[in-house]
Formats: structure tokens, C-alpha cells, sequence
């Protein structure tokens, strides 16, 4: 598996969802990436919506 941790060789290139990089830093408590730091960006060549859904009761409103 191909990883943040793998050697850049100008070879290995990753291609991943923006959620898989965006979400993952607040919904787990020590991600093992950052993906400001570890990932740089070359391009879209895809682009899909997203949804992010919850119960209504589920949220914490203050």
C-alpha cells in the first residue's frame, strides 16, 4: 500500500477523494497523515459531489 510514508521517487502518485483528505484530520484524533505537509497537489481530473449527513438529533447546537 502506497502511503504519506513512501520514498518520493517522482514515481509513486496517489489518487484519493477529497474527503479521504479533508475529513479525516477532524474525525480521527491522530490521523496518520497530514495532508498539508505530506501530499502536494498536481491536479483534478475528476470531479464528484459529496454529502456529509447526520441526524437531526444527533446534533449539538449552541
Amino acid at each position: 500500500m502506497v502511503h504519506a510514508g513512501a520514498i518520493a521517487d517522482g514515481y509513486t502518485i496517489i489518487v484519493s477523494s477529497e474527503g479521504a483528505l479533508s475529513l479525516a484530520p477532524h474525525i480521527y484524533k491522530k490521523p496518520a497523515y497530514d495532508p498539508l505537509r505530506d501530499f502536494e497537489f498536481i491536479g483534478v481530473f475528476a470531479d464528484a459531489p459529496n454529502r456529509l449527513v447526520v441526524k437531526a438529533a444527533g446534533l449539538q447546537v449552541e
